[in-house]
């Protein structure tokens, strides 16, 4: 996946675990009761969700994506390039 930058950007926890289940954008939004878009600007870590979305997201997905996964998506990539840096 690509920024808009065109840099290469990994994919977060909640994109990984959504298509590890063969389901669409379309489908979880639906099933948590929150709008495709929003869901989708979410996975790519540009929207913070309400906090019952966070809640039923970590639910849908039994626990597989936490909950810092879902407010902050792009940490785990943060803190892994600063690392890196040293």
């Amino acid at each position: 996946m690509n920024d808009a930058a065109g840099q290469e950007r990994p994919e977060t926890r909640l994109r990984e675990e959504r298509k590890r289940r063969g389901l669409s954008v379309k489908h979880v939004a639906e099933e948590v009761g929150y709008d495709p878009s929003n869901l989708s600007r979410l996975e790519l870590g540009h929207h913070t969700p309400p906090r019952g979305v966070a809640r039923a997201l970590h639910a849908f997905y039994g626990g597989q994506v936490s909950l810092a996964d879902i407010y902050d998506p792009l940490f785990r990539f943060e803190v892994g390039a600063r690392h890196r840096e040293r």
